[in-house]
Parts: C-alpha cells; structure tokens; sequence
C-alpha cells in the first residue's frame, strides 16, 4: 500500500519531461539562491501537484464521491476514514507533510529571498508574488489536513522544534501574506517560468490565482471570522480567474501522464480499458446525480463492466464475504473517468461561482446575485465536463431549482457534485465546513444490514444479478438522494459526523518537541459546522 505513494511521488518527478523538461530543484533555499526563479518555480509546483493529487484521492473517498472497489484493497484505510498511525492515510499524509515543506515551501521562500536586495526589499514583484501564492496555498492546505501547523516559525533553520500555530493564526497570517504581494507595484512586473500557466509570465494569472485563493479562505472562515469588510472590497474587485487553476501538462505515457492514472489504471488496473482495479463510483453522489438525470453523469463516471449501468458502491471492505455469499456482482459497479490527461485542479471557475454565490446569500443579502451565480456555477461545471444541459439542473421543478430559503443546502450539494472527480480535497473541506450534503438517518452499518436482506430476497428469486442497487435502498427507506453516511467500518468516530482531521505526522511527533497532543477524528476545525 505504501508503494502507491511512493510510486505518485517518482511519477511526479518523471511528469517534468512532459512539462517543458523543468528541472527538479529540491536543495537548501539557504544554498540556492543563484539559481534562477524560473528553475525553482517549477519544482515547488510540481511538488505541489504530488501532494494535491493525493489529497484529491483521499478528499474523495472521504467526501463519498468515490468507493472503495470490490477486491481492491489498497483504499481501503480511505473508505474506512482509517486515519491511525500506520495506516495508509497516515502514510501518505506524513509524506504529504515532509513534501510540503521541503519540497515546496522551501523552493517557494528560495524565490522570495531572490526578489529581494540586500536590504530585504522587493525588487521583483512578479516573482514575489507567484511564490507568495504558491506558499499561501501550501499552508492553507496544510492547515485543513492537521487543523494546527508550524507557521510563524517554519522554515527558519535556527528553529529545530517550531511551534504549532492554531488554524486561526495559520489562515490570518495568510490572508496578510496575500495582501501584502497583492498590494504591490505590478503594473509592467512578469513572473519567472512555471507549469501551472504554460510558462506564461503574465503576472495577472498570479493575481486571479491570489483572488480566487482569499476568497476560498475568507469565505472558510467567514461563519467564525468577521470577513465581510474584506470580502465586499475583494468581490467589488471582481478580478477573479476566467480559466480554471489546474495541471494539465500530461501525456499518455507512463511517468508523464496524471499521477492518479497512472497509478490506479496503468500501473494496477486495465489501461487499454481504461479501468480501475481499486476505484468505483460511490452510491451516495453518483445515485443523487442518477435521481434528476444529471447531464455530467457521463463525463464523471464510467458505466458498470457488465451492465452498462451507472451505479455506485458503498460498501467499504475488500467485499470476499458478499461475494463468497453470492450477494455482489463487482462488476455491476461504475468507476470514476479517469484518463492520461485529466487535469489536476487547484481552484475552478465553478467553485469560485459556487463561493460568490454563497457569498450573496449569506453575507450581502442579495438573492438575485446569489441565484446568477449559482447557475453560472453548474453552468461552468458542465461546460468543464463539456456536456449541454446545465439548465435542466436548475430548471423549474428540478430539486436543484434555485430556492433563496434553501441556500445552503442547494449550494453545498451541488458544490460537492461538481467537485466530483475534480478536486475531492476541497469537497472534503466544504463538506466540514457547511455541513452539505447532510448525514442521513441511516448509517452506514445500518444500509448495510437492509442491503444484505435485499440481497438474500434477490437471490431467492434468482435474479440474474442479486447486488441491491442504490434505488432498492432508497425504496426500502435507508437512504436519501443528496445525503451521505457514516462508513459501516469507521471506527473512533460519532455517527453522522465527517472525518475532521489527520493525525499529525509521526515524523514530527519524533523530532519537534513542541508537537500537541493528537487530537481526535471528530476534533473539528475552527471553522468547522
């Protein structure tokens, strides 16, 4: 289990080829800073996109976007919300840790000492800027996986044990951070070479990226925090990305194609059918999108092998007892669409909308503005999935119909529905956050047992293929469309409460003695619901 990181980590290195043959500059910042900013940019973010691609794994499992597949053992811990020591998730997540400040937020603070003089001012804004960006959203993603992070004295190398800093800290010493390069003198500034914009130095794309990114934050914080001043000045601006922010510098090549495809179909899955061995749709989002014939089906998710169906799995174990029972079928499950050049997405046009239009609902009192920007958000979703029939979604007795009283719900749900399969991690967030889609009455260990009894009255029948699909479940009253579940399997967690956190990394609970206690998996975030 362990390999498939390891393995995301050497193809994210290998994936430079494909993207303008950058070099992988990974040393001290302290010994580096004659290298040039347009060698170390690249570094930073495709250490970035490894660590990403991964959360966009993990976020999609826990978000139940995605399910574990039957005989595939190597998500499971994802699944399970199993986030103990030793576990994959724990793994991957100390990995992700080491990454991001060695790796990325290391090569990013090399680039901002190098747009500085002697004296410590800044000499070039457009290079000071794109780090600047790049760091913020390192720490922010940071700081949504552990909850508390060396901030204020990270990357010092005087300081062998930093402190921990709470997320309040962690999410204000940010948004200065981006205030501070936004302010800046750009007119006439570049920015050093990169991979994220195809080597473009125009320095706008920084500043949207910079937009986008405090918006993402302050809307976060913004049931905790009073953002309001900050966020009409930042809409008011309106200068938000027009593209969505993502990776898409791949090729169909092994090692240069996306890190998820190239682990979870060419490595151990079927890649001339494009299947995954350990990957399935899960019931919860696929069968809500199933419920009102949602046109992004198709582009979200592949149809079942032997069916030709779009059904979605929820069951979180390797699956050898109901199938030795003779209750599943594993092939009667869809998987996600996952391909060589699937773009690897840090913000979208989407959610930004989604974000703006949360935004008009709850904090400027306008519902009009909130209504356009919410149907701009599905639009961007679909036309993102290339696929027509956004305004069947929103139409006139749909239940995704816009309804200003239902707000957060029609927004948290579709939000989740358009993260599918582009960015789980930041689904996982909002998920925490608005507390959309919302639990069920039932949980996971509960539609289990209904599943098993459908099951047997199937098999008793001698129905082609016994396995209860989602709209039995719904049928029989333990499951809802647009909710989700307690995975039957999770342990060390209430029911009907979303994984809050990681573990902090055991490689710093050996080395930094300022290490908190562990928290919980329900501790929530200071911004959670």
């Amino acid at each position: 289990m362990k390999k498939i990181f390891i393995a995301i980590l050497a193809i994210a290195a290998v994936s430079l080829t494909s993207c303008n043959n950058w070099l992988d500059i990974n040393n001290d910042p302290n010994s580096v800073s004659s290298v040039d900013n347009g060698l170390i940019m690249p570094a930073a973010e495709i250490n970035l996109l490894t660590c990403y691609s991964f959360n966009h794994i993990m976020g999609s499992f826990f978000s139940e976007q995605w399910a574990q597949k039957t005989g595939g053992p190597n998500t499971m811990a994802f699944a399970q919300w199993n986030t103990q020591d030793g576990g994959l998730c724990a793994t991957t997540s100390n990995r992700i840790y080491s990454y991001a400040y060695n790796k990325i937020l290391n090569n990013v603070e090399t680039i901002r000492i190098n747009s500085k003089d002697s004296e410590g001012k800044i000499t070039n804004a457009g290079d000071y800027l794109a780090a600047t960006v790049v760091r913020c959203f390192t720490f922010h993603m940071l700081a949504d996986m552990f909850g508390e992070i060396p901030y204020t004295e990270a990357l010092d190398p005087s300081i062998t044990s930093p402190k921990y800093d709470d997320g309040q800290t962690v999410y204000s010493g940010i948004l200065a951070e981006l205030n501070e390069a936004l302010s800046l003198d750009l007119s006439g500034a570049k920015s050093c070479d990169n991979i994220l914009f195809g080597g473009d130095s125009d320095v706008n794309n920084w500043i949207t990226f910079g937009n986008a990114l405090k918006l993402r934050i302050l809307m976060r914080q913004s049931a905790v925090a009073n953002s309001k001043s900050e966020l009409d000045a930042l809409v008011a601006e309106g200068n938000f990305p027009e593209q969505d922010i993502a990776y898409t510098c791949f090729s169909d090549e092994a090692g240069k194609d996306n890190p998820v495809y190239d682990n979870f179909v060419r490595a151990i899955g079927d890649n001339n059918a494009r299947r995954s061995q350990d990957i399935s749709a899960h019931m919860a989002v696929l069968g809500t999108m199933n419920s009102y014939n949602d046109p992004r089906v198709s582009a979200k998710f592949r149809p079942s092998v032997n069916y030709g169906i779009y059904e979605g799995n929820f069951i979180d174990s390797q699956q050898s007892i109901e199938k030795g029972a003779g209750y599943c079928d594993e092939n009667t499950f869809s998987e996600p669409e996952l391909t060589y050049n699937t773009p690897v997405y840090l913000i979208t046009v989407s959610e930004v909308n989604f974000l703006l239009a949360e935004y008009y609902a709850t904090i400027a009192n306008n519902p009009a503005m909130a209504e356009t920007y919410y149907k701009a958000a599905i639009d961007a979703s679909c036309e993102q999935c290339k696929v027509s029939g956004a305004e069947n979604i929103y139409a006139s007795g749909s239940p995704y119909e816009w309804n200003a009283a239902k707000a957060a719900e029609l927004i948290g749900v579709q939000k989740w529905i358009a993260l599918t399969g582009v960015n789980g991690f930041e689904s996982w967030c909002e998920i925490r956050r608005t507390g959309y889609p919302a639990f069920g009455e039932y949980t996971g260990k509960q539609i289990y047992t209904t599943w098993v009894e459908l099951a047997d009255e199937n098999i008793a029948a001698s129905k082609d293929n016994p396995t209860p699909l989602c709209e039995d479940l719904v049928k029989a009253g333990v499951f809802s469309y647009g909710t989700i579940f307690t995975p039957s399997k999770a342990e060390d967690i209430a029911n009907n409460l979303m994984l809050q956190r990681f573990r902090y990394p055991s490689s710093s609970n050996t080395t930094n003695a300022n290490i908190p206690a562990q928290k919980g998996k329900g501790d929530k975030m200071f911004w959670s619901k």
